[in-house]
């Protein structure tokens, strides 16, 4: 059976520094990956970056969070709307190794927490070992993908 995982990215007027990040997530997670982007309104700079990646709309989806401003917030709102049970968080900043994803999702599985998980990227810095905590992610929220240009939902 193959590795499924969600990556939620809170972003905040990102702008174009998101595309470094995206694009390691690409290259570096060999499992199937589904990267939800998730900023707070419609006029973030992230947004036109993100819908004119070359992976948005296959693996790549960009989010509006209704839930309220800030991180804890989009990061509440991508994990409810992920599509995977298991789920991973990172910073959009790149501040997080992208490398990691695939080792803590194994983790997460192997530790039969498997859906309804949610794993945090250890931050580099700091030099701890991956963790994971698990909400029960069952009666998710509808998703709310933001439609590329031109397409209707």
């Amino acid at each position: 059976m193959t590795l499924a995982v969600s990556v939620v990215i809170p972003a905040y007027n990102e702008g174009d520094g998101v595309v470094a990040i995206l694009d390691r997530i690409f290259q570096s997670v060999e499992s199937t990956v589904e990267v939800l982007v998730v900023v707070d309104f419609a006029e973030d700079t992230t947004i036109p970056v993100v819908l004119n990646h070359p992976r948005f709309g296959n693996g790549l989806d960009l989010l509006i969070n209704t839930y309220g401003r800030g991180p804890a917030h989009a990061i509440r709102f991508g994990i409810d709307n992920a599509s995977h049970g298991v789920v991973v968080v990172t910073m959009a900043d790149g501040s997080d190794d992208p490398r990691q994803i695939d080792p803590l999702a194994r983790l997460v599985e192997r530790g039969g927490r498997g859906r309804g998980s949610v794993a945090l990227l250890p931050r580099r810095a700091a030099g701890r070992r991956p963790t994971a905590q698990g909400p029960d992610l069952a009666g998710r929220r509808p998703i709310a993908r933001h439609p590329r240009p031109g397409r209707h939902p």
